[in-house]
């Protein structure tokens, strides 16, 4: 016979057997502090220990833990995740469901075992070519949760997951960014709208939204993340209006932004109306006083772009891609760059370089003719 024993959160698997008349016990740990898996494992060398296949009460008797699989089935290990998991939305409990029984069922994995699964299994799956690399990387993060999770039980000793590496693409910025042109398009469907709000009855002080255009233009010529700079107040702006402090939330260093030329005119205009205490966020809901929220500005970033008529593929964040492309192909040296952005190496500053030929003889045609009609 074999019982189950708990030290020190660990559990003991211990036998018992009556020797020349006397009661003889026999203790082993099984490393586990899993009770399922300790109830599993004590069954089965119950079962050996009946058919004679191993002799707990021989002095050199060792528990073979590893001589065979001990591992659950990834059908059973995924049936008890989901139903420990109840608590999540709808949506993402649905999420992992797909993903992991589509991994299940594909590779015929349906009676295989958690630790008969390796990174090459995943590897293989996760790279298979019908697939898009944001799809890649959605069904590893969920992937990752699930194994980690496993891991926690006890059930496996490290992760299949160790060892596969997705490939790293450079990202087609191209499309999000936006030209000057596009910026002032973009200002002139804002105007327009703003100039029939304003001849409405209904018309509120609050609905003029003074904080857009000074945002997105700083957006456009510092390369500040959309979170930066919502979170700047007043004492992070120096007096002349010149300079701003940025507390880069990412990571954890400071740095000093240039309010250049271009942008005078906005934060002058915008300070007369908006310039409060120090402590004050600069730009802020004005309805509610509190600090704008990086979904408030998307909402309207986007919905200006419709009303310009712009691709809708351009983004906030794409104001930064413009910016970082703009520095470096202006020759900005890479470490200064590098420090404008915020960027903890100058390998990410250098993925800007990547865009292609064709995509960069198209921006600075349009460029240079901007340049043509300002002179």
């Amino acid at each position: 016979m074999a019982g189950l024993k708990k030290r020190s959160r660990t559990y003991y698997i211990e036998f018992s057997r009556t020797i020349n008349g006397k009661q003889s016990k026999r203790k082993f740990s099984l490393g586990t502090r899993n009770k399922i898996h300790a109830e599993r494992l004590r069954g089965k060398f119950t079962e050996l220990e009946n058919t004679g296949r191993i002799d707990p009460f021989r002095d050199d008797f060792v528990l073979p833990i590893d001589d065979f699989d001990n591992s659950i089935k990834l059908n059973k290990a995924l049936d008890i995740f989901l139903e420990n998991h109840l608590h999540w939305a709808n949506s993402t409990h649905t999420a992992y469901k797909t993903i992991l029984a589509c991994f299940i069922k594909r590779n015929g994995f349906e009676n295989k075992f958690l630790t008969q699964i390796t990174s090459n299994d995943i590897s293989r799956y996760l790279m298979r070519d019908d697939i898009s690399n944001a799809t890649r990387k959605k069904e590893y993060r969920h992937m990752k949760h699930f194994w980690r999770w496993c891991l926690d039980k006890h059930w496996i000793k490290k992760s299949p997951l160790k060892g596969v590496v997705l490939p790293r693409e450079v990202p087609n910025t191209t499309a999000k960014m936006i030209r000057y042109d596009e910026l002032m398009t973009l200002f002139k469907a804002f105007d327009e709208y703003h100039k029939g709000l304003l001849s409405s009855k209904n018309y509120r002080s609050w609905q003029s939204q003074d904080w857009f255009k000074p945002l997105i233009v700083t957006y456009f010529y510092t390369g500040c993340r959309r979170q930066e700079l919502l979170n700047v107040i007043w004492d992070d702006v120096t007096e002349d209006l010149r300079f701003i402090r940025i507390n880069d939330k990412k990571d954890g260093d400071e740095r000093i932004v240039y309010i250049r030329k271009p942008l005078i005119p906005y934060w002058e205009e915008y300070a007369k109306k908006h310039k409060r205490n120090p402590e004050d966020p600069v730009f802020y809901n004005l309805k509610t006083g509190l600090p704008l929220t990086g979904d408030h500005v998307y909402r309207a970033f986007k919905t200006y772009l419709k009303k310009a008529g712009l691709p809708k593929s351009r983004t906030v964040h794409g104001l930064r891609h413009a910016f970082a492309t703009n520095s470096l192909n202006d020759r900005v040296p890479l470490e200064v760059a590098q420090k404008s952005l915020g960027h903890s190496s100058p390998v990410v500053t250098q993925m800007y370089q990547h865009i292609s030929k064709v995509d960069l003889k198209e921006w600075y045609d349009k460029v240079n003719k901007e340049e043509k009609d300002k002179q």
